[in-house]
């Protein structure tokens, strides 16, 4: 007997680090890291839809991710960088060198940025 899962995937994002003034009050960068947000569904637009986002722009989407509706707040700013896997990662180990391996393995579904979120009845969906 085969068991679906309504939620078969992983989503993650990532999270800028703070920016810091070294000794000579030049702002330096500090790195950011990649942060499990929850388990999700991702389909693909194969119809080329589109959605009006909260500013009123017109946005042809790459694909819907569907989430459980306990995330029930907008976690994600708009932009922010996702990415959407088959399988489960350890954040403190996600680095751009394993992203570009795992989706050349096919591992990731999704690596994009956040285009609008939408808190629904039913579950909670994202574009990208």
């Amino acid at each position: 007997m085969v068991t679906l899962s309504q939620y078969p995937h992983y989503l993650y994002y990532f999270v800028l680090g703070e920016s810091s003034q070294d000794e000579n009050g030049t702002w330096q960068p500090s790195e950011g890291n990649w942060n499990y947000l929850c388990r999700c569904r991702i389909e693909r637009n194969g119809q080329a839809q589109t959605i009006t986002t909260a500013d009123g722009k017109v946005f042809q989407f790459t694909a819907t991710i569907y989430m459980a509706r306990n995330i029930n707040q907008k976690p994600l700013a708009i932009g922010t960088k996702i990415f959407v896997s088959k399988t489960e990662f350890e954040p403190s180990e996600i680095n751009e060198p394993k992203i570009k391996q795992a989706l050349t393995d096919g591992e990731i579904l999704a690596y994009k940025e956040n285009a609008t979120f939408e808190v629904g009845r039913l579950h909670n969906r994202m574009w990208i």
